[in-house]
């Protein structure tokens, strides 16, 4: 019961703090550093990645809020764009994508290529889908009217989530040739239950999850590369 209230409490204070403030990012900590890759030598530059998602059908935005979305049997909430900075997401992802290879050791240095950054390799890629669902439900709905006593009183519900993050076209050119080290795509999907959201933010932790675990897929595939 303790952990379920802190799960709650947690919930009201992601409420309070988050709001319009949703940022692409996650910890780092973890993230295993190849001192033997085969790009140590090479410097990198990202282009930022293309957006080419499409909206899920029905999507309906709300202003202060996660977007949602209704099929036969389900009220989603969903990460819906208007609560990212600038009401986008592809810099932010591009972005994570450098401090994570930075963080992996995989080359000598990584950077975002803004037109002026010179470097070894040169990647581009799309962003196919970053799509993070979080199903409504309307007893933890109710018991966040009755405070803290109603919170406490629908802990033990539970919810779906659905999650899914796919970055494909992902090439990887040498600067002085053009030619094409590593092209490839990359994806998570996460699927299951968790303590049901009132509000559905965590739909957007989720998608961050998503992401991490593509990218820790990306440099999975990067350390196997045999450069010519």
């Amino acid at each position: 019961m303790k952990k379920q209230t802190l799960v709650i409490l947690g919930f009201i204070i992601l409420f309070c703090s988050c709001a319009t403030n949703q940022k692409i990012i996650y910890n780092l900590d973890d993230v295993l550093n190849y001192t033997n890759s085969p790009f140590k030598d090479f410097t990198l530059s990202i282009m930022e990645y293309q957006d080419i998602r499409e909206k899920p059908e029905g999507l309906k935005i709300q202003a202060g809020g996660p977007g949602i979305v209704k099929t036969d049997s389900i009220v989603w909430y969903f990460n819906s764009d208007n609560n990212y900075k600038n009401d986008i997401i592809s810099p932010w992802i591009t972005e994570v994508i450098v401090k994570h290879l930075e963080a992996s050791g995989l080359f000598k240095s990584v950077q975002v290529n803004n037109g002026e950054i010179s470097s070894d390799l040169i990647m581009d890629g799309k962003i196919k889908i970053f799509d993070s669902y979080k199903e409504r439900d309307m007893s933890t709905m109710v018991g966040q009217q009755f405070g803290l006593i109603g919170a406490l009183a629908t802990a033990g519900v539970k919810s779906k989530y659905e999650t899914t993050c796919l970055l494909i076209e992902i090439n990887i050119k040498r600067v002085k040739d053009n030619s094409i080290i590593w092209s490839g795509e990359v994806g998570a999907e996460l699927y299951g239950e968790d303590y049901a959201d009132p509000y559905g933010w965590s739909a957007y932790q989720k998608a961050n999850e998503a992401l991490k675990q593509s990218i820790e897929q990306l440099v999975e595939k990067l350390q196997k590369v045999n450069i010519q």
